[in-house]
């Protein structure tokens, strides 16, 4: 499995990275387009659809929730509008993250299932609307960049923090396996290495502690959408959300804190106006 994982991360990798980097704005939005929709064929799954003649139709609705975020991106509307469909995603979210206090515990009948896909299809057409609208800003490929080492470097440290001081368990009925060390390890090697790397990335002339904040504020949320992910998951008792990536699992499994992330770091960025 430890192969397996290795050789996918070595692939799929580089073809990220040069998605981001190398595509233009167009085929990237294509590109992130067509992942969100596989995340959305996924999520009917853990909102607890499992018939095929049902999965399908509403698959579809992801793919027109992530064209009404199209077609609000460009119709060229004014900083204002941006700043209050962002902010409306970052509600959103936070109202997803009260169901983590409740746990698995709480009833997963059919109303569950409904506001979970409605949630879902806000959250990966917001996760859409809100990497392009990061594209299209100023040095926009270098800034998407720097989220994604911002996520990624935060697991690292959640991982090798949390399995050599882990103690106590953030969300044992969630996530067993994440601990309230792992956080603070995120939280500090994620903003330093970012911050550390800010001054040889092309992100133009920026102020550092706004960035350190941004950094924190997007680990923090990140963490949130993992474990709200997690939940959905434990929900219907699935351990993966799907298969895309061998031996990591589903989209949805590799880019669950990336859902949350992304829209409170456009958010930022806009605010602190980096």
């Amino acid at each position: 499995m430890l192969k397996t994982r290795i050789l996918t991360a070595l692939v799929f990798g580089p073809v990220l990275l040069a998605a981001v980097l190398l595509l233009p704005a167009v085929w990237f939005a294509i590109f992130m387009a067509a992942l969100l929709a596989i995340g959305g064929w996924e999520y009917t799954a853990l909102c607890g659809y499992s018939q095929l003649r049902v999965r399908w139709p509403l698959s579809l609705l992801y793919g027109l929730a992530i064209a009404a975020s199209a077609w609000a991106l460009y119709r060229q509307g004014s900083a204002a509008e941006s700043r209050l469909l962002l902010s409306a995603l970052a509600v959103i979210w936070v109202i997803g993250f009260t169901r983590l206090w409740a746990g698995p515990n709480q009833d997963y009948g059919r109303a569950w299932q409904q506001t979970g896909l409605l949630f879902s299809l806000a959250i990966l057409a917001g996760t859409w609307f809100a990497l392009i609208w990061i594209r299209y800003q100023p040095q926009g490929s270098w800034w998407i960049l720097t989220l994604l080492l911002t996520i990624w470097v935060a697991d690292i440290g959640a991982y090798f923090s949390g399995r050599t001081m882990g103690k106590h368990k953030l969300a044992p009925a969630i996530s067993p396996g994440k601990t309230w060390e792992g956080v603070a390890g995120a939280l500090i090697l994620s903003p330093l290495i970012v911050v550390g790397l800010s001054w040889w990335l092309p992100l133009g002339d920026i102020n550092r502690l706004p960035l350190l904040a941004l950094c924190l504020l997007t680990v923090i949320v990140s963490i949130g959408g993992d474990l709200y992910v997690s939940l959905h998951k434990r929900s219907v008792g699935l351990k993966d959300s799907g298969n895309l990536f061998p031996g990591h699992g589903g989209f949805l499994d590799r880019f669950d804190s990336l859902l949350a992330g992304a829209p409170f770091f456009a958010l930022g960025k806009m605010l602190l106006q980096l």
